[in-house]
Order: structure tokens, then sequence, then C-alpha cells
């Protein structure tokens, strides 16, 4: 009866020993070969909202447009974003902004795929 324990002991120390051996290959070969754990980095960008620093106030841009109205007959917003220096998205906004507002002489002409403005008649 002795026998069989010292068999089923030294039967578990190997199978062990044996084991651990296999385990620790696997993790070198795993660092050796760059097949470890990865870590995964995630970056959230947040908009930036820039201040935009612009030379005119929306009163004299709107006397700008005017102005310009008078000698052309119509504004893109092309136009209009390089007249007074504001990005293609705020001086449509602010185009519109304006044919809102009906106190201002300016309207809207959808012309095709082309929005264009011009002074009320």
């Amino acid at each position: 009866m002795n026998t069989t324990l010292t068999i089923k002991t030294a039967i578990i120390a190997l199978t062990l020993g044996f084991t651990s051996i296999s385990a620790n290959a696997q993790l070198h070969r795993y660092r050796y070969y760059g097949h470890g754990h990865h870590a995964t980095t995630v970056v959230v960008h947040t908009p930036s909202v820039s201040n935009i620093n612009n030379r005119f106030t929306q009163t004299e841009r709107l006397g700008l447009a005017v102005a310009y109205l008078k000698n052309h007959h119509t504004i893109s917003i092309k136009k209009y974003a390089k007249l007074t220096g504001l990005p293609r998205d705020t001086a449509e906004a602010e185009l519109d902004a304006f044919t809102a507002n009906r106190r201002n002489r300016i309207v809207s002409i959808i012309n095709g795929k082309r929005k264009v403005y011009t002074l009320k008649r």
C-alpha cells in the first residue's frame, strides 16, 4: 500500500512539473515572438471650438452684404465667406439668419443646387 501511495505521488508531481514547464515555454514563446497581451488605446478627440476673431461685427457684415448686393444682383455663400472672412458654414448660417429677419432686405433664391441671396424689390 505504501508503494501505491509513492507511485501516485510521483505521477502527480511529474504531471504538475510537466504542465508548469509547458506553460512556461508557451509564455516565453509569446513574449519572444510578440504574441503576448496587447493593450488597446482608445483616443477620443473632442471637437475644438475655435473663437472666430473677425474684424467686422454682424451689423457691419450685414452692411457689407447689402452694399455688395446694391452693386451686384446676387451674392453666393462662397463670395460672402470670402468677403467677410468667415468659414463657409458660418457664412451660410449668417446669410440664412439675415433672410429670416424680416427687417432685412435680403432674400434667398435657390437656383438649381445653388443657393444665392439678393435684395427684396
